[in-house]
């Protein structure tokens, strides 16, 4: 992930959040958070550990019957809002209804996969990667994710990671074209530079 800059007050909100986050003070960590990325939306690290404490606060403290209730009819909202903002070409705005649907519901891998597609249409590829490997925190078998990071990676010339990734995703579909193709140009890539001596093969 990338440098963190924060002003002095965001940084500090940060450090306890981060903090909050490691003595499992999910509710706390969840406000920090959120108050941070008020100002700096644009700040991946910090959506990471957002997401990290709801999925504690979750596993620690289960919603009740009514408020779970109350979740799905506010998402239903939120999905109308997504779908128009959707229709009419409006990314940014999706976005921003699709990370509140997130925030109710953290575990939802479909709607994060969403996002982070929604990430790399604005070309925000750092913003995606980091969303991807959300996903794969939660499900590492992933195809979505695992398809799509595969590809950042290798762009990215990140060749162990994508080497990774590619053998991942064989073992969960055989013979996968795409994972086969990668590790092909991969290690075209490794010839070209005279062997293997600046890309690390994969571990077994």
């Amino acid at each position: 992930m990338s440098e963190i800059n924060l002003s002095i007050q965001d940084s500090k909100l940060y450090q306890k959040g981060i903090k909050a986050l490691k003595r499992k003070n999910y509710a706390y960590a969840v406000e920090l958070f959120s108050q941070v990325l008020i100002s700096n939306p644009e700040k991946i690290e910090c959506r990471h550990n957002l997401w990290l404490s709801l999925r504690g606060r979750k596993s620690v403290f289960p919603p009740s019957v009514l408020k779970l209730i109350l979740e799905k009819i506010e998402i239903g909202f939120l999905q109308i809002k997504f779908i128009y903002f959707i229709l009419f070409s409006k990314q940014a705005l999706a976005i921003s209804v699709i990370e509140k649907m997130i925030f109710l519901s953290p575990n939802n891998i479909s709607r994060l996969n969403r996002l982070a597609l929604l990430f790399m249409s604005q070309d925000n590829t750092d913003s995606a990667k980091v969303v991807f490997e959300e996903v794969l925190i939660i499900d590492q078998n992933n195809i979505t994710a695992l398809r799509q990071i595969m590809r950042l990676y290798f762009n990215d010339k990140s060749y162990h990671e994508a080497e990774v990734t590619a053998k991942l995703l064989l073992e969960n579909i055989h013979n996968d074209l795409d994972a086969v193709n990668m590790l092909k140009d991969i290690a075209a890539i490794g010839a070209m530079d005279g062997g293997f001596n600046n890309i690390r093969p994969a571990k077994e």
